[in-house]
């Protein structure tokens, strides 16, 4: 069956956006990253440890490498290379355990790490929705007071 112009179209679209949507991601954990590092070594007097963050970098991975083996299947209208194939599959593979250990990997220790410079846990700015977690240390507790804005927090299922 052959396709419509319309439908290579929404095909290329749909394309453009998913890339989108994954360099997105990949750049929202590069900022999150920068910013709580940056607040660390400049002993900021908040330091925000956004955990949500974090699962981004595995998602835009596994967004870009599921663009990639799409395209290329077109592209290549038969079989893929298996060079090609083999690393699209292996990236892809890999982003999902990333996607749900990195968070932790980097939380734990970053945590303990404030803890031991002296920074205090401030749960009256940190949030929580599901598995996004965001935590919120001070090095004063005068700092720690409930923002006005602060939605609350949503219940867990």
């Amino acid at each position: 069956m052959k396709k419509t112009t319309q439908q290579n179209l929404n095909e290329n679209i749909a394309a453009i956006l998913m890339l989108l949507g994954g360099f997105w991601a990949i750049y929202y954990f590069s900022v999150e990253l920068t910013e709580m590092l940056e607040g660390i070594n400049s002993k900021h007097s908040i330091i925000s440890i956004d955990k949500g963050a974090f699962y981004l970098l595995g998602a835009g991975i596994g967004i870009i490498a599921t663009v990639a083996i799409i395209v290329l299947s077109r592209y290549y209208k038969q079989q893929i290379p298996k060079k090609i194939r083999t690393a699209s599959v292996f990236t892809l593979i890999f982003s999902i355990p990333l996607a749900f250990i990195l968070p932790h990997f980097i939380a734990y220790p970053t945590e303990k790490k404030l803890e031991s410079m002296g920074y205090e846990y401030c749960p009256d700015m940190s949030t929580q929705w599901l598995h996004d977690v965001t935590s919120v240390y001070v090095n004063d507790m005068k700092l720690c007071i409930e923002p006005e804005h602060k939605v609350p927090n949503l219940p867990n299922f």
